[in-house]
């Protein structure tokens, strides 16, 4: 598909995005020489992965640059845009926050809590080169899925998806707040941890379970 093309389906597909938001996951492919909407805000969690290309991603006031392998994640919080220094490639991912909570995730009861924290983070959310290495290849076959469309396409795209929203959650829950010293006490980390550990446990999060546990 030619770049002008792209773009012009591009805008159709943005209004189409917006008029279909019961949607709980859509996945789709990119290849554009400019951003045609800034400052977009969703009601949806959305992965953009870079599969080539560079230019700067402006979120929520910050513009850290962005190379082939960066992965964003942009929450219902952020307001976000790209700006491309050439032609760029990109695999985007939307699901709604409907769409992990109905998910029996085996060990992670609190993943959409940390979907949410990472509204702190304006740079690409993975870590560690293993695992960029890991979403390249998830990424490439969740590519492929889309191009042939066949049979039991939509279940195998949801399990390459799967993964990469657990291996997004694990290089989230890595990355230490902005504002805590590398000094900080260590107490203070692992508060942090069983905080996202028991989210949805109220009774585990009263100042009087924490404070026993600590």
């Amino acid at each position: 598909m030619k770049t002008g093309t792209f773009q012009a389906y591009l805008g159709t597909f943005a209004i189409m995005a917006r008029e279909n938001m019961h949607k709980s996951l859509e996945v789709y492919y990119e290849k554009v020489d400019c951003c045609p909407l800034s400052n977009r805000q969703f009601n949806f969690f959305e992965f953009v992965y870079v599969l080539s290309g560079n230019g700067s991603h402006g979120i929520n006031g910050n513009e850290p640059p962005f190379e082939a392998g960066d992965l964003f994640l942009i929450t219902p919080n952020d307001y976000h845009s790209f700006s491309l220094d050439q032609v760029c490639e990109f695999m985007v991912i939307r699901f709604a926050p409907s769409y992990v909570k109905s998910y029996s995730w085996q060990s992670i009861d609190h993943i959409e809590c940390l979907l949410y924290y990472a509204s702190h983070f304006s740079g690409s959310i993975l870590t560690n080169e293993t695992d960029r290495l890991m979403v390249h290849t998830l990424m490439k076959n969740l590519q492929q899925t889309t191009v042939l469309n066949s049979i039991y396409s939509e279940d195998l795209t949801r399990h390459l998806v799967n993964a990469i929203i657990v291996i997004a959650a694990r290089n989230i829950s890595v990355i230490r707040p902005p504002n805590i010293s590398p000094h900080a006490d260590i107490r203070l980390l692992q508060i942090l941890d069983y905080i996202h550990e028991h989210i949805r446990q109220p009774e585990l999060l009263k100042i009087a379970a924490i404070a026993g546990k600590f």
